[in-house]
Formats: C-alpha cells, sequence, structure tokens
C-alpha cells in the first residue's frame, strides 16, 4: 500500500481556489480584530496572524472541511470547546454573526450557550435549551450564502438576515440562563449546508461593525460548481486501511481507478480516470465504499486541484498506474 502522508505528491496551485468577494472591504471591520470576541472562524483568512480562529476544533462523524475550508458538517458535526469563564465575558448583550449556506433539509445548524438554530424546510427555528420557547421566519435565500446576525439579551433577541432586521421576540421567558450552560459551540446534525462565517462576542463593541459588514459587499462568493456525475466501472481498488495504521491521524482517503462510460469518457476527456474517496472519518469506517472490481457505480466528483482542503489528509493509493486524471468525491460520506 502506497501511502501518502504530508508529502501529498499531487501539486495544489496556491489561489487555485479562492473566495472572490470584497475581501477587502469585509476585513477593514472584521470582528477578527475586536479582541472580546469569545468564539472566531473565517473560512478565507487562514493565514492571517492576528486572526481569532478558534484552534479547538473536533471533528465528529462524517464531518469535512470544503473546498473553501468552510464548515460542511454533512452527516457528521464539528465542536468548538471554548474555556469555561469565556462565557462571562459575553454579558447580558451579545452577538453570533454567521455567514450560512442553508441546506435543502432539515437540521440542527448551530447551538451555542442555550440557544439552537434549526433549519425546517425554508425556515429557520431559533429555541432555548429545552424548546419550550422558539420563534420561526422565514430563509432569505436557499441557494446562496446569506449573511446572519441573532443579537440576544435578557429582554428581547433581535434576528437580522444580510442587514434587515427579520423578526423579534421577547425573551424574557427564555431559558437563556440555566445552570446547564457548556463552554462548547456546537454546528450540525443532520444538517447538510455550509458555515463560511462564525463570530460570537458582546454586542456592545461588535454590532455596529457586524450590521456594516451584512450591508456592505460582504458576499462570498464562490467560483463556479464543477461537480460532475458520472457512470464508472471500478478497474482497481485501493485496500483500506486499518485504523490504527493512520494514528495519530483520525481520518484517511483512498484512491481507486474508474473506467468510464463513452458518453462520459467525451466530457472528461480520458477513458480511464483516479477517485479519491473517505474511507476512515473520525476513526470510524465510511460505509458503503465502492469495493467490487467490474461493477458499475455512480459517481458525484470535482477535479483534485479543486480540493486544496484534503492536501494534508492521510492518503493511500495502490494503484498500478499512475498517469490518471485526478478527482475528488464530493458525495456526502456516511460512517458506520
Amino acid at each position: 500500500m502506497y501511502n501518502l502522508g504530508l508529502g501529498f505528491i499531487f501539486l495544489f496551485v496556491a489561489g487555485i481556489v479562492v473566495l472572490r468577494g470584497d475581501e477587502n472591504d469585509f476585513l477593514t471591520n472584521h470582528s477578527a480584530f475586536e479582541n472580546d470576541n469569545i468564539l472566531f472562524w473565517d473560512c478565507r483568512n487562514r493565514n492571517i496572524k492576528d486572526e481569532k480562529r478558534n484552534a479547538n476544533i473536533q471533528f465528529f462523524g462524517a464531518s469535512r472541511y470544503g473546498k473553501y475550508y468552510e464548515l460542511d458538517p454533512g452527516n457528521g458535526s464539528f465542536n468548538f470547546n471554548l474555556e469555561e469563564n469565556q462565557l462571562k465575558r459575553l454579558g447580558e448583550n451579545w452577538l453570533i454573526e454567521l455567514v450560512i449556506l442553508p441546506a435543502q433539509k432539515n437540521g440542527n445548524i448551530f447551538s451555542f450557550n442555550n440557544l439552537n438554530l434549526i433549519q425546517k424546510e425554508k425556515s429557520f427555528v431559533l429555541s432555548d435549551w429545552n424548546s419550550k420557547n422558539s420563534t420561526i421566519f422565514k430563509v432569505a435565500a436557499l441557494t446562496e450564502p446569506l449573511h446572519l446576525l441573532v443579537n440576544v439579551s435578557n429582554s428581547w433577541i433581535k434576528i437580522f438576515q444580510n442587514g434587515k432586521l427579520t423578526d423579534q421576540v421577547d425573551s424574557s421567558s427564555w431559558n437563556l440562563n440555566s445552570n446547564v450552560q457548556i463552554a462548547k459551540v456546537v454546528v450540525g446534525g443532520g444538517w447538510h449546508g455550509k458555515i463560511y462565517y462564525i463570530s460570537i462576542g458582546p454586542s456592545a463593541k461588535k454590532f455596529g461593525s457586524a450590521l456594516k459588514r451584512a450591508k456592505s459587499n460582504w458576499q462570498f462568493d464562490t467560483l463556479p460548481d464543477k461537480k460532475l456525475k458520472l457512470i464508472g466501472k471500478l478497474i482497481e481498488v485501493t485496500q483500506v486501511p486499518k485504523i490504527k495504521q493512520i494514528s495519530p491521524y483520525q481520518r484517511a482517503i483512498i484512491y481507486n481507478h474508474y473506467e468510464l462510460e463513452e458518453r462520459f469518457q467525451k466530457i472528461i476527456g480520458t477513458r480511464n480516470i483516479a477517485v479519491a474517496h473517505w474511507c476512515i472519518l473520525d476513526n470510524k469506517y465510511v460505509a458503503d465504499l465502492p469495493n467490487e472490481a467490474g461493477l458499475n457505480y455512480q459517481l458525484m466528483v470535482e477535479p483534485i486541484l479543486d480540493n486544496p482542503q484534503i492536501k494534508r489528509e492521510r492518503h493511500f493509493n495502490d494503484l498500478s498506474r499512475f498517469d490518471l486524471k485526478l478527482f475528488y468525491d464530493v458525495s456526502l460520506p456516511k460512517v458506520k
């Protein structure tokens, strides 16, 4: 078994995958530099020295980064672990700021400090920790990222989408100050949307700049979608490693060789391709991996060069051919 670790042999050219919005305008009033944040995450600004992006992120189940390093929980979730004393810094008036791509499926989006945000079809539901109190509001857009602000106080909760007030409720009866506060943020839970940006902190210093960002050209203008639906006959399989083999990693990728049906060969420009599949996520084996040579499989893929987020994962390649055009399986994996 050919093991590709940090020395990933496939070249990923810097800048191939970028988020092309008015990033400078966004950063001018960027919450990364508001030092009272208790959590900050921005997928576009991984290399800014002064950013406050929380390093204590944990992947659970089949959660992954997307190709822009956005949070793609899929059939899993992400946890951001905070320090216990950070909750006290929020005070009685605090703000959650998100840039979110809604899903086409219901699920739990976000949980923090006794608040839960859930998607139900074309609406969002915000509730307290035991769901005794809630408010429902329509999603501004299902097919493109939106800017969401949730401003919380002991007397009211205000919700803004793309800078416009969407909902306001009396929060005096909400269970926001219970003794079950947990110092973590959870993203995902059966939800197949994506989150590009998270900022949480006291509202007094954040609200004005957050609202300005929402009303400016903040959009996460992504590159064109290059997903391809293909059908190919499995020719050669890489053996799935044992979980103990990948330690200290908890995730691994294998490569399989496929021969495409003739109608797809014209689209791709070649008859044979190699596809990178997740085989282990969160130290669990991925279910339903193609593994029978000679059978046809439906594939949902993108060019591997459009997915630099996987280059530091643990890679295994047993294939006898190294001249194959490379693709990445972008279908949603499930773990056993």
